[in-house]
């Protein structure tokens, strides 16, 4: 699937359900962004990784700006900041509230980047003004992603919560 954002169309692609059964409801399940290592990479390296949290979360695998299946951009796009702003508006163009991000190498660099921008004001239970982050982010620093990355390399930014 396609979204047209920020000037560009980007690659996106979702595994998991969002609602399951709770009981005679539905509930959300929680959404983890998976951004791929690169610049010039794709989502497809993370899947076989990935694909078991489907049975816990909905995962939207990303193709980055110019990369994979994402439609070329100007190349002076094809920066950090602007692979933030796209990250914030495919969410926006998704309709959700909150999400996790898993990124690796690159995308774990976007990632930990997007979660130092979104941190939010809010009170402590004194009334003094704190910060924290309005999402989840998992940061795994290796260019590999799988089951075999040293626990050194993956670390959280912000609360977890999966």
């Amino acid at each position: 699937m396609k979204a047209r954002i920020n000037g560009t169309e980007i690659y996106f692609d979702v595994e998991g359900a969002g609602l399951i059964a709770d009981g005679a409801g539905m509930v959300d399940r929680p959404v983890v962004f998976a951004l791929h290592g690169g610049p010039g990479g794709d989502h497809v390296s993370l899947r076989d990784a990935l694909s078991p949290l489907s049975d816990t979360a909905q995962i939207v695998y990303i193709d980055h700006r110019g990369s994979g299946r994402s439609a070329p951009a100007d190349p002076a796009t094809y920066t950090l900041d602007q692979n933030i702003d796209d990250v914030d508006a495919l969410r926006d163009y998704l309709g959700l509230d909150r999400i996790s991000v898993l990124g690796v190498s690159y995308g774990g660099m976007v990632g930990k980047e997007r979660g130092r921008s979104s941190l939010l004001p809010g009170r402590d239970d004194a009334g003094q003004q704190v910060w924290h982050a309005g999402d989840q982010v998992l940061v795994v620093t290796s260019h590999r992603c799988g089951f075999g990355v040293p626990i050194s390399n993956v670390r959280p930014v912000g609360p977890v919560g999966l």
